[in-house]
């Protein structure tokens, strides 16, 4: 990933943190079910964003 790899040469914590979905086998569904089971509805990113945050301050 671009940006990712821009931040880590430039030797910057930014408290980078990759949100998507893992390798495997996908279900279908409704748009809003599949965001809610893997983490891409407004409250995962969220989740994922407070997460990365939390990690820095470590």
């Amino acid at each position: 990933m671009i940006g990712d790899r821009f931040w880590r040469e430039a030797d910057l914590d930014v408290g980078f943190r990759r949100v998507g979905i893992r390798d495997g086998f996908a279900e279908s569904g409704s748009t809003s079910y599949l965001f809610e089971k893997y983490g891409l509805s407004e409250r995962g990113i969220i989740d994922a964003v407070k997460e990365a945050r939390a990690r820095k301050r470590r």
